[in-house]
């Protein structure tokens, strides 16, 4: 995060649009770092049971914030502080988070915490005997390679649930973000709205993105009914049924949106198509 802002400051005073295009390709590779490792950090914090409410939160937060954004981003282009605040507000919102999460979010992974309990014993005791496995772990380039890097290809490679997982979470992300490059020709250029309001529509991804929310926690409770019955092991497949109803929604909303989003049509129909792919997605 701390490189993502220091990019973000490199875009706000780039002077040419190669400059924009190298800061914003580096900004884009060390931001996505957090939405990549905070599933797995909430799997350390909370028990599978209450798991699925904090990742539903978590799913709030990275699917609204690209429906904010335009909103927030055109508000500023257009006012007297420009395009340039956009990074700038952005750099300070992440180097506040930064802060934060390095004073306020301790270690939470259990084996690293067993492992420094065993060194302080050790330490404090004499005795040797204390010692846990992953004092044995070493992260080196090999380690990287062989486990990082290639576990996460054997898995998508061997397991078929991974891969079509994959496959559909990365088509939805691609649409999500489509979307940023078709709005604006559907609402600015083809039906003539001003800046700001041509992104208002955006704000219809985030209302099906919170009515999915409710969605995702109404199966909360049958999961951790099913899950208790598992002797308290995680269930993947009892979280397939709202991913069921969201393939359904953004199947309606694409079709919806694709039909109704030229005029004479009116705008309110498109808006609320928005809605569907925005839930689909989430």
């Amino acid at each position: 995060m701390f490189c993502l802002g220091l990019f973000s400051i490199g875009t706000a005073t780039s002077k040419t649009a190669t400059a924009i295009f190298i800061t914003r390709f580096f900004g884009g590779l060390f931001g996505s770092a957090p939405v990549s490792n905070v599933s797995a950090a909430l799997g350390d914090i909370w028990a599978p049971r209450a798991r699925g409410t904090a990742v539903t939160f978590y799913a709030v937060c990275v699917t609204g914030g690209p429906t904010l954004g335009p909103v927030i981003g055109s508000s500023l282009t257009v006012s007297h502080l420009g395009w340039r605040w956009t990074e700038y507000i952005e750099a300070i919102w992440v180097f506040t988070i930064f802060i934060v999460g390095v004073f306020a979010l301790p270690e939470l992974y259990a084996p690293v915490l067993l492992k420094r309990k065993a060194i302080r014993l050790r330490k404090t005791t004499g005795t040797q005997a204390y010692w846990h496995p992953h004092e044995d772990v070493k992260l080196d380039f090999k380690s990287i390679v062989t486990k990082q890097i290639s576990r996460p290809i054997r898995m998508i490679v061997t397991e078929p649930m991974v891969t079509c997982i994959t496959f559909y979470a990365s088509f939805v992300y691609g649409i999500l973000y489509l979307t940023l490059a078709v709005f604006p020709i559907v609402f600015e250029e083809i039906r003539g709205w001003k800046l700001v309001i041509s992104t208002l529509p955006f704000l219809g991804l985030l209302v099906g993105v919170l009515c999915a929310m409710a969605i995702n926690l109404t199966n909360q409770p049958r999961y951790m009914r099913i899950a208790d019955e598992n002797e308290g092991r995680p269930v993947p497949e009892a979280r397939l049924p709202p991913m069921l109803i969201g393939g359904v929604l953004m199947v309606i909303g694409l079709f919806w949106f694709g039909w109704t989003a030229n005029p004479p049509h009116h705008w309110v129909l498109p808006v609320v198509a928005c809605a569907f792919i925005g839930a689909g997605f989430n």
